[in-house]
């Protein structure tokens, strides 16, 4: 089984794939990853690149072509839902409305394909509880809990994987 992580830009992708470093799996930490190499690859977590479904760059015979590879590659999709004007306001306006409302649209019209939906709001209120219903419906082993983040991380690594110089700070905390 692999799970491929999406949802809108801004919306906690990156978030979500750090609660993944929690259970007992591979997760590919240092890029966003295309749905093909990320099946290719020998990860079991992945976070979606720009051109990945549930994105306003793909056409329709593309997110075909990845919605036939989610199927035959026993790919479970878990995305993330933010509030528009959090996304809106994120970045100084990285994502427009429309662009939003287009993930948004996607998910919903493709949702036989998404297995769960993480809600960001209740991933920083609580992050154990969200963990645990994600290691129920994926069969996870919970390593660590979530809300002790990042001390159970290598900040060294981190900061490294991520490629940008994201500040690590625990699950709620405000921004400096």
């Amino acid at each position: 089984m692999k799970i491929f992580i999406t949802g809108c830009a801004k919306s906690g992708t990156t978030l979500l794939r750090r609660l993944f470093n929690a259970f007992e799996v591979s997760v590919c930490n240092d890029r966003e990853i295309s749905l093909k190499d990320f099946i290719e690859s020998s990860y079991e977590v992945g976070k979606r690149t720009h051109n990945s479904i549930f994105s306003s760059e793909l056409y329709a015979p593309d997110v075909k072509k990845q919605l036939k590879l989610i199927k035959n590659n026993d790919v479970k999709v878990v995305n993330i839902i933010r509030d528009k004007d959090q996304v809106l306001a994120s970045d100084y306006g990285y994502v427009s409305e429309s662009r939003y409302y287009e993930s948004v649209a996607q998910a919903f019209y493709y949702r036989d394909y998404i297995v769960t939906t993480v809600y960001y709001s209740e991933l920083i209120s609580n992050p154990d509880q969200v963990q645990q219903v994600l290691a129920k419906k994926l069969g996870l082993k919970i390593l660590h809990k979530f809300s002790e983040y990042p001390n159970f991380i290598d900040a060294s690594q981190e900061t490294t994987i991520t490629g940008l110089n994201m500040e690590l700070r625990p699950i709620g905390a405000p921004y400096k």
